[in-house]
């Protein structure tokens, strides 16, 4: 998947088989278009709580200050393909021509960075795709010097935040911030962990596998500009920056400038944007189906959470029994993790019964979880 530039607006995907070319893989389409509206940059992806499918994230780009915008836009990639779109509105107003999109390492948290100024934290859920919980760490500007965010990325643990900017109009000057996600003022207790003068433009950052974050630097110096000619090597071109141990707070994140030499390489603003293909399924939550089949067992022994689902009738009979809880959360999900019904009431007593028609339903595995402030309990029945 890629985002288009210039004139070639949209979302824009290739099918690659990886079983030809002796496991090499083959492009067998190229350049399918799935979307036509203005995307730019903030193009990320997380494996779904099941382990097995993908989340596609993205955002429309803004042409003009009138085309602002608080859309994000989501797919759900499976086995079968490319899932209808899904739409949310959520957040601030962005009159960002660009933008940055990251998750976090279990992929329970999105930050978005933008070139006027916004940057701003939400809660992601990996089971439904649903985005909530909008916080804003830094307001957008209304005019010039804007800070021109190029990328935001999280510590391993979640804890820290980082943030990269680059004052192209005026002092060519770019920053590296870190942010403690736990203070009670985000904002106002950042730290300048340095500062890089012309021509060092500071791009993107990305976490590699061993846990530290790499990030990419193009050389803005006179006659240097993108493309490079071949000739075109030196300490900015050829090597990354990398924070080697981004769990630290202030400046114990050891970071070291242009310390990762790239073999003879040149780097400029990007880097891949590999997502994690090593995320597991979320284990315990309705929607982990590949691991968590004997946890669920398990839970529903303790829990005592019951279903006898009725094909005569075809209605399921959900019971609980020894519940602490005040309040309720109800909900199904199918084997895919798909929410497909939703309920919310007050505990009145130890038990909760419930008789939940089917009939819209199709026939397959269903998840149930039963949810208070005190418990949660999780099965599943057949229909």
């Amino acid at each position: 998947f890629s985002a288009g530039v210039t004139l070639d607006y949209g979302l824009w995907y290739c099918i690659i088989d990886l079983k030809q070319n002796n496991g090499l893989g083959k492009v067998i389409q190229k350049n399918i278009h799935l979307q036509f509206f203005p995307l730019y940059d903030g193009l990320t992806a997380i494996k779904h709580g099941n382990g097995n499918d993908w989340w596609l994230i993205f955002q429309k780009g803004s042409v003009s200050l009138s085309d602002s915008s608080n859309e994000y836009y989501l797919y759900r990639i499976d086995s079968s393909g490319i899932n209808p779109l899904q739409t949310q509105q959520i957040g601030g107003y962005r009159i960002d021509s660009s933008g940055d999109l990251s998750l976090n390492h279990n992929g329970t948290k999105l930050i978005y960075a933008g070139w006027r100024g916004l940057v701003e934290l939400f809660d992601f859920d990996r089971c439904t795709g649903v985005i909530s919980n909008p916080t804003i760490i830094e307001t957008q500007k209304a005019g010039n010097p804007y800070p021109y965010y190029t990328s935001a990325v999280f510590s391993p643990n979640s804890r820290f935040l980082y943030l990269a900017s680059y004052q192209t109009l005026y002092n060519h000057a770019s920053y590296l911030y870190q942010y403690d996600l736990t203070s009670s003022n985000i904002s106002a207790n950042r730290i300048l962990l340095d500062s890089f003068p012309s021509p060092e433009g500071l791009g993107i950052m990305e976490m590699g596998p061993d846990n530290k974050i790499y990030i990419s630097s193009a050389d803005e110096a006179p006659g240097h500009a993108f493309p490079y000619a071949d000739s075109i090597h030196n300490y900015i071109t050829d090597n990354l920056s990398v924070i080697n141990s981004p769990d630290s707070f202030g400046l114990a994140c050891d970071f070291q400038r242009f310390s990762f030499y790239l073999g003879g390489n040149q780097t400029y603003y990007g880097l891949p944007n590999n997502p994690d293909y090593t995320l597991g399924p979320l284990v315990g939550s309705p929607c982990d189906t590949i691991t968590a089949v004997h946890e669920i067992k398990q839970q529903q022994i303790q829990n005592e959470l019951k279903v006898f689902y009725h094909s005569g009738w075809d209605i399921a009979f959900i019971n609980a029994d020894k519940l602490t809880g005040k309040n309720y959360s109800f909900t199904l999900f199918d084997i895919t993790g798909k929410l497909i019904f939703k309920e919310e009431g007050n505990l009145t007593s130890q038990y909760f019964t419930k008789d939940l028609s089917m009939q819209q339903f199709a026939k397959g595995v269903y998840i149930v979880v039963l949810q208070s402030e005190k418990e949660r309990l999780c099965t599943r029945f057949l229909k």
